[in-house]
């Protein structure tokens, strides 16, 4: 069994000062507002579409 946890920072602007040089979000980066749960979504389709048959 793998267990994966991450985080993807959609919106967020501003983060708390112990992360701020190292975290951003895709707003920050390329300057455009995007529908989070659009995002996992087809983040997870692609995770499931890339491993299928790697099941053990």
């Amino acid at each position: 069994m793998l267990l994966l946890v991450f985080g993807i920072n959609t919106n967020q602007e501003q983060f708390p000062l112990e992360i701020s040089e190292i975290a951003s979000s895709i707003k920050n980066e390329f300057g455009i507002e995007v529908d989070g749960k659009k995002v996992i979504t087809e983040f997870c389709n692609l995770l499931e579409e890339k491993t299928k048959g790697t099941r053990g």
